[in-house]
This record gives C-alpha cells, sequence and structure tokens, in this order.
C-alpha cells in the first residue's frame, strides 16, 4: 500500500535542513575535514530548494544568499556549483567566489532572485565562470530567470564569461 509523500513537503524539508547545516558554518573555515553532510548540503540544496517556491523557504535561503554572510562564501568553498573542480578548497579568497545573484540565477531559484532584486542586488554583477548572472541563466536554459534579468535591466549585450554573450552562452547548449 505505501505513504503518500507530499513531494514539494518533502524537497522544502530537505532544503531548509541543508541550508540551516550550511549556515552554522560562519567566520573562517579551518583546514579540517568536515563531516560528509557539510559537503553532501552544499552541492544539492539548490536542487531541493528549485523543487519547492515556498516563502519561508525562500527567507532561509535569502539569507544565505548574502555578500556580507560568511555562510555564503563558506558554501561556495564547501562545494562551488559554477566551478566544481574548485569545491573544498576552503581557503579561496571572496574575491574569487561570484555574487550571491549569480548563484540565484544559476540555481534556477526565480523567487531568491526576486527578493534579491528587491534588496538591490546588482543585476549585472560580474564574476563566475559565465561573466554575469544573464548568461549563467542562458547556459542552465533557466528562460523564467533571463526573462526577469532582462526586465529587471540585465544588460543582455554584456561581453565576458566563457561564451562572451548571453545569446552566445544559450545557442552553446541549444537555448
Amino acid at each position: 500500500q505505501g505513504y503518500p509523500l507530499e513531494v514539494q513537503a518533502s524537497n522544502e524539508f530537505i532544503a531548509k535542513s541543508f541550508i540551516a547545516h550550511l549556515m552554522q558554518f560562519q567566520g573562517h573555515l579551518p583546514n579540517i575535514k568536515l563531516h560528509s553532510f557539510a559537503y553532501y548540503a552544499a552541492e544539492y540544496w539548490m536542487d531541493h530548494a528549485r523543487k519547492t517556491q515556498m516563502d519561508n523557504l525562500n527567507e532561509l535561503a535569502s539569507r544565505l544568499l548574502q555578500v556580507d554572510n560568511s555562510a555564503f562564501f563558506n558554501w561556495v568553498r564547501i562545494h562551488d556549483v559554477d566551478l566544481p573542480w574548485n569545491s573544498r578548497e576552503l581557503s579561496r579568497s571572496h574575491k574569487d567566489i561570484a555574487p550571491p545573484i549569480y548563484y540565484a540565477a544559476q540555481g534556477g531559484l526565480i523567487m531568491i532572485l526576486n527578493s534579491l532584486l528587491k534588496h538591490h542586488a546588482d543585476v549585472n554583477a560580474q564574476g563566475g565562470r559565465y561573466g554575469n548572472p544573464l548568461q549563467v541563466a542562458s547556459v542552465d536554459g533557466h528562460e523564467d530567470i533571463v526573462q526577469l534579468l532582462i526586465e529587471n535591466g540585465a544588460d543582455v549585450n554584456a561581453q565576458d564569461g566563457e561564451y562572451g554573450s548571453a545569446l552566445q552562452a544559450a545557442s552553446a547548449y541549444g537555448h
């Protein structure tokens, strides 16, 4: 017979648990081996968050994705979804890490991106493998994110990153 499982509620619970775990990594991360749960939470919290768009989850995720929050930088140091080969490089400098809006765009986290934009995040912020939020959203085929960024003033002609422009980035992956 089995037990009915509410998928969205389950994903919300998992994402909240992962984010709460990552939020404990404030301040300087010592070069010690972290518990494997930290690596797992860092790698997969956005996957679970994307499957639920609950306001209370977005509040917590928005707190993590703040440039003045050392837990944000430590999350990226533990697992950089943009540059996975740079993961677990716990001594990376802040200047080597893309801004939070970039990661929200990459993760397809539209409600979190909306929140960041309402708090005056720079829609054209530079950084990351693909150069800016519009290009990373284009690479990953997040049409709703691309639309939101353009509506909020993203420069569609910005030249930077691995593919040069958002159009080239989208085209490279057939979007």
